[in-house]
């Protein structure tokens, strides 16, 4: 069974984007628009606590006319997110994601994000097993 470890490895870039929780939703969102990126990790102090989402943005701001500008990520962040470690199988990423309708799933060693796993990386990889 391959490992989340093992995608991680094999992935062109390692970075994983981040935003600080007290950055305007307008900055995240001009992040995703630069980077070609559907999410970023929210951080407050270096540690993972949520994520923004490009459909955070859409359904959080944009209809209730709010000021991008002024929100902060950490008013329109996921919050309470599921993770895997590195040790967790593609097989049980997508079974997780697709229970919880997530396209995104942190990865965390102990309370370190060592990387991120997006449901079109996660299911290219169990297509190829």
């Amino acid at each position: 069974m391959l490992l989340v470890s093992e995608v991680l490895a094999s992935k062109k870039s390692p970075d994983v984007h981040t935003v600080a929780h007290d950055a305007s939703a307008h900055e995240a969102r001009a992040m995703l628009a630069a980077r070609d990126l559907g999410a970023l990790v929210v951080t407050e102090h270096g540690r993972f606590i949520g994520m923004m989402t490009e459909r955070d943005y859409v359904r959080k701001i944009v209809p209730n006319d709010s000021a991008p500008r002024e929100a902060r990520v950490r008013d329109i962040m996921s919050a309470r997110l599921p993770f895997v470690t590195p040790e967790t199988t593609i097989e049980e990423c997508m079974k997780l994601m697709t229970k919880l309708r997530v396209r995104h799933l942190p990865v965390l060693s102990g309370n370190r994000l060592v990387g991120i796993l997006s449901m079109g990386l996660t299911a290219a990889c169990s297509n190829h097993n």
